[in-house]
């Protein structure tokens, strides 16, 4: 049976990557909760999903171009706050959810933002709860170069030929593939060489009727009240 994953916390019912989303999701039996994490000015780890404000706050600023001071006089949809990484990470240090942190970029935009993300993880002892994750995959590359022990899993969208050899050479532990490009070849081939299959974004019963029969090993999914309320 699949694990689920609430993708940047109960977003349908809260707003999306923030503490109020996360602690909404934690409501659940969830299994796991997705977040992303990007590096301001100052550096400091923050979690958002968007490069820019613009979308969320109707700002047309980059999270990297501010300080955490200006950041966190932003509010979004006048409500919530941009939560540091630590202050997420503070809600889970007494449970057995588990986190997959995708990294929006790697050093080659975010300076050191791998080693940063990890140390933090690490000083909260949730590595093994952790999968780091990221559309960069030179992101996943310097993470393994950190920590060979410490999860990975590698974004991609559309049809990846041989993703299954590639995440192998890579030392990468799982694929996160859109949910339309999976079929049951991928499927057998990555339990042959022992790589979880991710999938995201589940956003309708349909999406979820349909994914669930290939068993992969996370749904990362819009609507996992829904799913979990059918006891799946």
């Amino acid at each position: 049976m699949s694990k689920i994953c609430a993708h940047r916390g109960m977003l349908k019912q809260k707003t999306e990557n923030t503490i109020s989303s996360f602690k909404e999701a934690m409501k659940y039996d969830i299994d796991s909760i997705e977040l992303d994490v990007h590096l301001t000015k100052d550096n400091k780890l923050v979690v958002f999903h968007d490069f820019t404000l613009e979308r969320m706050c109707d700002i047309n600023e980059y999270i990297g171009e501010l300080t955490y001071d200006e950041i966190k006089k932003i509010k979004i949809n006048n409500e919530d706050n941009i939560p540091l990484f630590e202050e997420v990470l503070d809600l889970f240090t007494d449970t057995d959810i588990n986190l997959n942190v995708e990294l929006k970029s790697s050093s080659y935009l975010y300076n050191d933002i791998e080693h940063k993300t990890v140390n933090m993880i690490k000083d909260y002892n949730m590595e093994d709860y952790t999968i780091f994750s990221s559309f960069d995959h030179r992101a996943l590359k310097n993470i393994k170069e950190i920590d060979k022990t410490l999860k990975v899993g590698a974004l991609y969208e559309g049809f990846f030929e041989n993703i299954i050899n590639y995440a192998k050479e890579n030392s990468f532990d799982a694929i996160h593939p859109q949910f339309l490009c999976i079929d049951e070849n991928i499927m057998d081939k990555a339990r042959e060489c022992n790589i979880e299959v991710n999938c995201y974004t589940i956003n309708t019963l349909r999406e979820y009727n349909y994914i669930k029969n290939l068993n992969v090993d996370t749904i990362i999914t819009n609507i996992a009240d829904e799913i979990l309320k059918r006891g799946e």
